[in-house]
């Protein structure tokens, strides 16, 4: 431990603490670097009622979060020692006071400062360029990416050699393509559905009739996309007059529908006790 800085430039209720505190982190803080021992290398300043360390193996780090640590005098309160080692529990983690610890008792606080304030780590002087670390890494574990990523088949690719292989009496050696060349008609339906319009069937009970209209979506079920011209309407006179397949939709709504808009998959939706929402493929329409 060294002071750059004259101890009579420090405050002076510190200067008794600090010149105690070089004493001790002499005869403390040696540390084992190969076969040489080091001492604490770190180096004091001053700054108002506040002596702040700094590691000076690394001058280029000046701002108040690269020092080692701090220890300040305050008239109305303990003295305080700030250090990044201190995890002062008392307080929340990202509060301000969650690294530093506090006392009235000069013994302690010197102590506090043999225990805390400590040159940086090797693990700490890794991590000042850890960024840099992780693109060099990122770098050359990407380095083949564009080219490897030529071999990336998409869905359909895989789906056509799969299902060639699978005509040909080929067994798979993966368990995974096995599953998948099992399932190809699951994917052919799933394809199937991707594109297929849909027809929405909005169905309105009024005293004396019900409405019955209908309107093919688009590929994404967004019927805003198309013209209100593209709807077609037919009035019915009663519910029991309703299309087979229209009249067994919305009576499922009515019994299983529960909370308006709830979705039935692949059936529709209640708005209202008057109001319900059907679909069906456009393949199957041949009511209404």
């Amino acid at each position: 431990m060294k002071y750059t800085t004259p101890l009579e430039d420090f405050h002076p209720q510190l200067q008794p603490i600090l010149k105690e505190f070089a004493r001790k982190s002499h005869a403390v803080n040696l540390e084992v670097v190969g076969n040489l021992y080091t001492r604490n290398p770190i180096e004091g300043k001053p700054e108002y009622k506040t002596a702040f360390f700094i590691d000076p193996r690394f001058p280029e780090r000046t701002e108040r979060r690269d020092r080692v640590g701090y220890v300040k005098f305050s008239l109305d309160a303990p003295i305080e020692v700030g250090s990044r080692l201190i995890r002062n529990e008392k307080y929340r983690k990202h509060s301000l006071e969650y690294n530093t610890k506090a006392s009235k008792v000069e013994s302690k606080i010197i102590k506090l400062m043999v225990e805390y304030i400590k040159p940086f780590s090797e693990n700490e002087m890794f991590n000042f360029n850890n960024l840099n670390t992780k693109q060099l890494v990122g770098d050359w574990r990407l380095e083949h990416a564009m080219k490897v990523d030529r071999w990336t088949a998409c869905a359909d690719d895989l789906y056509t050699e799969i299902k060639y292989l699978r005509n040909l009496g080929v067994q798979f050696k993966t368990e995974k393509f096995a599953r998948l060349a099992m399932n190809l008609e699951l994917f052919e339906e799933h394809k199937a559905r991707d594109t297929q319009p849909i027809t929405i069937y909005r169905v309105f009970v009024e005293e004396g009739r019900v409405t019955v209209s209908k309107k093919v979506t688009d590929s994404h079920g967004d019927l805003t996309s198309l013209e209100n011209g593209s709807i077609v309407s037919t009035t019915y006179n009663s519910l029991e007059s309703l299309p087979e397949d229209i009249l067994s939709g919305v009576s499922m709504l009515k019994i299983l529908g529960g909370e308006p808009r709830t979705v039935l998959r692949g059936i529709g939706y209640k708005v209202s006790d008057n109001e319900f929402y059907l679909m069906k493929p456009l393949a199957s329409n041949t009511n209404a």
